[in-house]
């Protein structure tokens, strides 16, 4: 928009100014006379309150007494009247159409080459509320909103000292945001600050709507590992930052601020840490870089051990592997990639999709992972698991020649006909399978145990068959 300065024909400003905004119905456009003066309120619809204008605007403007011309009245309201704490002259229609759109109602009046702005917000807000995203335990339930005059409020509430220096900046073509930078000024250094005010002088764009707009002009380089600059939704966090000597940057409009320059190491930290014993706090920061270093070292230290240093595993563990991977169709290493890929697809789908979907979505996805690590952890013998030689059937009635010492029933096999069971050779692991699905906790070798108490054959001779005590089932185990 053109910096143009107001005209001082009434009549042609409020013509200018609705050209300007194209006849948006929003803009409100109100004529009166006053003290003698024609004069006309403007202001945004849905952006002021209706209670504080009619109060403290409306009525005392209407009694002003006569005044010889518009200079005096213009005078009479700056002196004699209190109208507002927050009373910015304008002299030109992109000033004016910032402050009507942030909630202002300006005055302008014949013959003047300028306006008188009130400010008089009432449009709805989010209240203050506990942050989503930084937990804690000891410390404040307060988090940051979308509007910056609140989150300054906070800090302010925080920080009583004057030392503590808020600065604002209006950057973007279009949407005019209001950015503030906070630090204290005998702690941080100078160097940092005009650096800081460099970088946002140098802000050329149409629109700030969230912090990364403006994150990459703060940053030591476009290149790097580790992100220079942190965000936080607290503000108990971001005045304990302030007091180390850190910088901060509000948004108008992003529940988060800006923390100039960020550490690696303030990942693990929480302010948590500081309400706790020296030592329980200090185990809990080194739980936290070892959940790190698991997490990013696990997978790729998995693949380099079963491809090329096998002999390090557990032989149970190996034995399965081996199993699983006779008819995998992918190497180890792909497998891995594939499991990190699903994952970050799982966890995108379940911050980006409605919160109905995205939750079906993770309770499908993790289902289907149980069940397909189930299968792989009992080889080929998932479908054996409840077909046991020899067992009971559901009906109640035995099968002809079969022994019934307290055998687990059967299942019908649903890939045969109805009421009938596949009979397959007795297998370890799927009986320990079946008894541990039945509730039972079971090693391999009670379970070798009830297989042969069963009659079921194995490796011992029919002596021992005999001489095998039956088997107790209880809820521990086997007996």
């Amino acid at each position: 928009m053109e910096k143009k300065q107001l005209l001082p024909s009434l009549d042609r400003s409020i013509d200018e100014i609705r050209r300007i905004s194209g006849g948006s119905s929003d803009v409100l456009i109100n004529r009166f006379v006053t003290g003698g003066i024609h004069c006309a309120l403007l202001c945004c619809e849905g952006m002021v309150s209706t209670s504080v204008i009619t109060e403290l605007i409306f009525e005392p403007i209407t009694d002003i007494p006569q005044q010889k011309d518009s200079h005096g009245l213009f005078h009479y309201i700056n002196e004699e009247l209190l109208l507002s704490t927050d009373r910015p002259q304008v002299e030109d229609y992109p000033t004016l159409f910032r402050l009507v759109n942030s909630g202002f109602a300006v005055l302008i009046a014949e013959g003047m080459t300028t306006g008188l702005a009130f400010g008089v917000q009432g449009y709805n807000t989010r209240g203050v509320q506990e942050p989503s995203g930084e937990g804690n335990i000891m410390g404040a339930h307060e988090g940051f909103t979308e509007t910056i005059r609140t989150n300054m409020s906070q800090i302010r509430r925080r920080m009583k000292t004057p030392e503590l220096v808020m600065e604002l900046f209006i950057k973007g073509e279009k949407s005019s945001t209001d950015l503030c930078l906070c630090y204290m000024k005998d702690r941080v250094p100078k160097a940092l600050t005009e650096k800081i005010r460099r970088s946002l002088e140098g802000i050329e764009l149409e629109a700030i709507l969230t912090t990364g707009y403006i994150r990459p002009f703060v940053e030591n380089g476009s290149f790097e590992l580790f992100s220079s600059t942190g965000t936080t939704e607290r503000p108990d966090v971001l005045c304990s930052k302030l007091i180390e000597g850190r910088a901060a940057i509000l948004v108008d409009g992003v529940p988060y601020a800006i923390i100039i320059p960020r550490l690696f190491c303030e990942s693990f930290q929480t302010l948590d840490d500081y309400a706790y014993k020296p030592y329980y706090a200090t185990f809990i920061r080194w739980l936290k870089y070892a959940a790190f270093l698991t997490a990013v070292l696990l997978p790729a230290f998995y693949a380099a051990i079963v491809m090329y240093h096998p002999e390090l595993l557990n032989s149970t563990l190996f034995m399965l592997l081996v199993e699983a991977e006779k008819k995998a169709p992918l190497s180890i290493v792909t497998e891995s990639l594939f499991a990190l890929l699903m994952y970050e697809m799982i966890r995108e789908a379940g911050v980006r999709l409605p919160k109905p979907t995205g939750g079906s979505c993770q309770h499908n996805q993790r289902t289907h992972y149980r069940r397909r690590g189930s299968k792989l952890g009992t080889g080929e013998h998932a479908a054996a698991d409840h077909d046991s030689a020899g067992c009971t059937g559901r009906t109640g009635s035995s099968r002809a020649g079969a022994p019934d010492n307290g055998a687990a029933p059967c299942l019908p096999d649903s890939r045969g006909s109805a009421g009938t069971f596949r009979h397959k050779p007795p297998c370890l692991r799927g009986a320990g399978e079946h008894l541990r699905h039945r509730g039972l906790r079971l090693s391999l070798h009670s379970a070798h145990i009830a297989v042969q108490g069963q009659g079921h054959g194995g490796h011992g001779s029919p002596q021992r068959h005999k001489e095998a005590p039956e088997p107790r089932l209880h809820r521990g185990g086997i007996s």
